[in-house]
């Protein structure tokens, strides 16, 4: 069965009882899988090495069939993305919440696992005379011949 890793579960608290509760509602995600929540609401990424630690073993089996939901703290969400990835060969699947469709978007990407440091110093120098911005998206794309 498919799974849901919530990076972080955030919660607020209840005007009316004063309680603690979830602040979002997940059940659409339930459709992708069984909700299991990574991190407590009070994970920071200042101990890096102890919520690395916890997310390594939460994710350690993360599979072609499990999804991450990327709610929490940036931080906590890029070691999480990054372990997920290392667990699945590169492999990850995310759920993005469009609120204008009221309806989760599916990402599916393909990471470096180890880049060589050969390949890096391959890598072509990026600049303003070789390649183009691409309005609106924040990329650079080759400049037209």
């Amino acid at each position: 069965m498919s799974r849901v890793f919530v990076v972080q579960d955030q919660r607020k608290r209840d005007k009316k009882s004063g309680e603690l509760v979830s602040k979002f509602d997940l059940s659409s995600a339930e459709k992708y899988g069984e909700i299991i929540y990574c991190l407590t609401p009070t994970a920071r990424p200042f101990a890096s090495e102890h919520v690395i630690a916890g997310l390594t073993r939460v994710l350690r089996d993360f599979g072609d069939d499990d999804w991450l939901l990327l709610i929490g703290n940036p931080c906590l969400i890029g070691f999480a993305v990054s372990i997920a990835s290392w667990a699945n060969g590169g492999r990850v699947r995310l759920l993005q919440w469009d609120g204008m469709d009221y309806s989760y978007r599916e990402i599916k990407a393909i990471l470096p696992t180890e880049p060589s440091a050969a390949s890096l110093l391959e890598m072509p120098e990026i600049s303003d005379e070789t390649h183009r911005r691409i309005p609106g998206t924040g990329l650079l794309a080759d400049k037209k011949s």
